[in-house]
């Protein structure tokens, strides 16, 4: 609580009048931070969603209709600051954020969703790399979505780094680019492309899609698993007289690239991930990065992805990492992915060449040595839900 004399200085009362009507606007909250987009109405159809998105048409379709209602009240410029008015029909928010400046989808049920509430996605996945990535690295981060991970792994890697990021999907991808963009991000290399074992072309009908831009959904769960892949030169045929609704992507081979050395590999391809890697043999023979793959099934009795790993002499130990950070950027204590059944964890597979010495581990190298046996054949997991406490 605070006043100001204002009898010598009348000038100061219009000034004020403007400090508090932008803070109204804009909703900060008294710590400083500003509150997240129609927070309210978000939680209530999440809360009803309980990670069901089936249910967003049927018994939840009322919190999602009085969501997108808030929306067209609460939502009237493209940046929290108020600053740019938001045009019909836009769908991206640029907000600051932990790694910088990132433009994003906030019907996003996840990543775009974390940005706005948390300031940043998987930070302490984050954390974890930042123990042993070292500057001047090369790294690739293959489904890089809008940049959550892209952007702190051009940090780590520093100007003498290299980052190379992929993502396909092309409203992702011009987010990422946006992000990149804005927070000038030189040692940042995009590539818009499908990667897998073999070099050709997919095609994507988008009237399929099960959501479009303004739906609340999980964006980062675009799967490509399930397309043929045809060749590089081939045409779009049998899809009647318009083609205006395919989308066509090339594939590629991670083992297509000229690198000098490649030091980190993240892996998040929506179930390519056995074929990402397929494509990357002579990339792991040659130069045996880390690994960190997500995992989306650890009960798996035969995993394709760790027989594949095995049969490249790494060995992998399972990580699972929670999604809320109690120490987020914008300090909000609730975690939202919790609807009474206990917060969510990413797994992740962590992988390691037996065939190299990684003495810049340090700490991290006792997540191997500490890992216990599962019941899945060939997997190995930290004893301890997080992994920082092993450590």
């Amino acid at each position: 609580m605070f006043c100001l004399h204002l009898a010598a200085d009348s000038w100061l009362i219009p000034m004020l009048s403007l400090v508090v009507a932008v803070h109204l606007a804009i909703g900060t909250r008294s710590d400083g931070h500003q509150r997240p987009l129609c927070h309210d109405s978000f939680r209530a159809l999440e809360e009803c969603l309980g990670h069901d998105h089936s249910r967003l048409q049927t018994s939840c379709r009322q919190h999602d209709a009085l969501l997108h209602d808030c929306l067209k009240q609460e939502w009237k410029s493209l940046d929290s600051a108020g600053a740019y008015a938001k045009p019909p029909n836009a769908f991206n928010r640029l907000k600051p954020c932990r790694h910088g400046l990132m433009l994003y989808n906030p019907l996003d049920w996840y990543i775009g969703r974390s940005l706005e509430v948390y300031g940043e996605w998987a930070e302490k996945k984050v954390k974890l790399w930042a123990l042993f990535i070292q500057e001047g690295d090369v790294s690739i981060d293959v489904g890089a979505h809008v940049g959550t991970l892209t952007l702190p792994l051009a940090k780590l890697v520093g100007v003498s780094g290299r980052v190379l990021a992929f993502e396909p999907f092309s409203p992702s991808f011009t987010a990422l680019a946006a992000n990149v963009g804005l927070n000038s991000l030189e040692n940042v290399e995009l590539q818009r492309k499908v990667l897998a074992h073999k070099t050709g072309r997919m095609q994507m009908n988008r009237g399929i899609l099960a959501f479009q831009q303004h739906d609340f959904f999980n964006y980062g769960s675009m799967d490509f698993h399930g397309l043929d892949i045809s060749d590089l030169d081939s045409a779009v045929k049998g899809h009647g007289t318009s083609t205006s609704l395919w989308d066509n992507y090339e594939v590629m081979k991670l083992d297509s690239l000229a690198l000098p050395r490649l030091d980190f590999l993240k892996v998040d391809a929506e179930e390519m991930e056995p074929e990402v890697l397929k494509g990357a043999q002579k990339l792991l023979g040659e130069f045996k990065p880390l690994i960190f793959v997500e995992y989306r099934n650890p009960k798996q009795r035969k995993s394709k992805l760790l027989q594949f790993m095995k049969k490249m002499h790494y060995e992998c130990v399972l990580v699972r990492l929670p999604i809320f950070n109690e120490q987020n950027f914008r300090m909000h204590q609730e975690d939202i992915w919790n609807s009474g059944r206990g917060s969510i964890v990413n797994f992740n597979l962590f992988c390691k060449s037996t065939r190299r010495d990684y003495p810049h581990l340090g700490d991290v190298s006792v997540l191997f040595t500490s890992s216990v046996e599962t019941d899945v054949a060939g997997l190995r997991s930290t004893p301890l839900p997080d992994p920082f406490e092993v450590m």
